[in-house]
């Protein structure tokens, strides 16, 4: 059990640098509800990542059990079209292309009995990350060049059977979040150079702690069906790090510091709510799920410094995002006892209004086609999963005005896909 716990820790340490998702939540977490698209995954409870999908679902299950998840993400938002201009006229700069990477995420789970009506969980995954990257050359530079968002989440989890129609699971969650952005200055008046021939690169980057709750319920008025509801609490992250820049030319520093500035934000994770259905017919399954993520919460983000940095010492981003829906439809075919196979689709939409839309995070609303199967060989113990996604994208378009003469207009095209496969382990001890 250490062991996993370990991988787990070491998975995410290497993996977690590059991560691109919708918004920036991660829903990859777990193999079989990526098989259906995450249908049914408040109710139906096929595997321990019911720790993350609805706590109460782990009533379902008997004995000491692991599981490890690991998710391949293969995003593509590929800039095709850009320019940008400020005060001084073209600021010229490459189309980058692709700007999101390729992620490795992992998950993993534990469970054991406390009683038979009573059982203890634990998870350590990460549902939320991001990473968009440009090139110093880049269109956007002055709008972004690395903005990454990357998170750890512990999870400890009692679930109560109360009896045979209703359970009940809550918890609480432990996260470490850090972020990363980054983007060029025009320091070029400040040298008497050419304009935007001479720029700085200015960082901003800080980690947080912070807790929250989380809350889910099983009813299943009779054999075959069963209903799910979940609640995840908003965390409240106050983000302290450091901000500095690489300046071309030592004149400067007294505009631009370099070193001894410290920087703080607050960032809140929104909170999420789902709803779910699982109906046994035979020898299939169905299965919907529907989710609302209060992302409205991200209305705007304020970097405060130590020191002032050029004429202020607050530097606020717009952002107005809305809360949005996700909402899924699958089934599940159990063949035999070995072997089950999985669909599902699902509309993703996404909680970015056009206006305010950034080259940070060019998203726009999502279709996911999913497959997967599961083998599990008798009395081995084991069970193993895969699934995949394809997600289609929106085209997606940034168009952002100049606030005051030092900043540059940027409109921007980007085409957008994404690939998922999710593989999983369970060991039943």
């Amino acid at each position: 059990m250490s062991k996993l716990l370990s991988l787990a820790v070491l998975l995410f340490t290497l993996s977690l640098e590059q991560v691109y998702s919708a918004g920036y939540a991660i829903k990859e977490q777990g193999a079989s509800g990526q098989g259906n698209s995450f249908a049914g995954a408040t109710a139906a409870a096929e595997d321990l990542s019911t720790i993350f999908f609805n706590p109460a679902g782990l009533t379902k299950f008997k004995g000491t059990q692991a599981q490890l998840v690991l998710n391949y993400i293969s995003p593509n938002a590929k800039l095709t079209d850009a320019q940008a201009t400020g005060a001084f006229g073209n600021t010229g700069g490459s189309i980058d292309g692709d700007v999101a990477d390729n992620a490795l995420t992992a998950a993993a789970y534990m469970m054991w009995d406390y009683k038979d009506n009573i059982k203890i969980g634990f998870g350590i995954n990460s549902p939320w990350g991001l990473r968009t990257e440009y090139g110093q050359d880049s269109v956007a530079r002055y709008e972004a060049l690395e903005s990454e968002v990357k998170t750890i989440n512990f999870s400890p989890v009692v679930a109560w059977k109360i009896n045979n129609q209703f359970s009940v699971g809550f918890g609480g969650q432990i996260q470490y979040l850090e972020a990363v952005l980054s983007q060029a200055a025009d320091c070029a008046p400040f040298v008497f150079s050419a304009p935007y021939s001479n720029d700085c690169i200015v960082n901003n980057e800080g980690d947080a702690i912070d807790a929250g709750l989380l809350f889910g319920a099983i009813y299943e008025p009779y054999e075959g069906t069963r209903w799910g509801f979940n609640y995840r609490s908003q965390i409240r992250h106050e983000l302290k790090g450091d901000n500095y820049s690489i300046n071309p030319d030592p004149s400067l520093e007294a505009f631009f510091p370099t070193a001894n500035n410290r920087v703080k934000a607050d960032i809140t994770t929104p909170e999420t709510v789902n709803l779910g259905v699982s109906y046994d017919i035979g020898k299939f399954t169905l299965l919907a799920d529907a989710q609302w993520t209060r992302w409205s919460r991200l209305e705007n983000l304020e970097l405060k410094f130590e020191k002032i940095v050029g004429l202020s010492n607050v530097s606020t981003n717009e952002y107005n995002w809305e809360d949005a829906w996700f909402g899924a439809i699958g089934a599940t075919y159990r063949h035999d006892d070995e072997w089950t196979f999985r669909t599902g689709l699902a509309y993703d939409e996404s909680p970015i209004p056009d206006e305010y839309r950034t080259p940070r995070v060019p998203d726009a609303d999502r279709t996911w086609v999913s497959f997967g199967v599961k083998y599990e060989p008798e009395d081995s113990g084991f069970g193993f999963d895969l699934g995949y996604s394809h997600v289609f994208m929106d085209d997606s378009t940034v168009n952002l005005g100049r606030d005051n003469p030092l900043d540059t207009d940027l409109t921007a095209r980007y085409e957008n896909s994404v690939d998922i496969v999710s593989l999983q382990a369970i060991y039943k001890f």
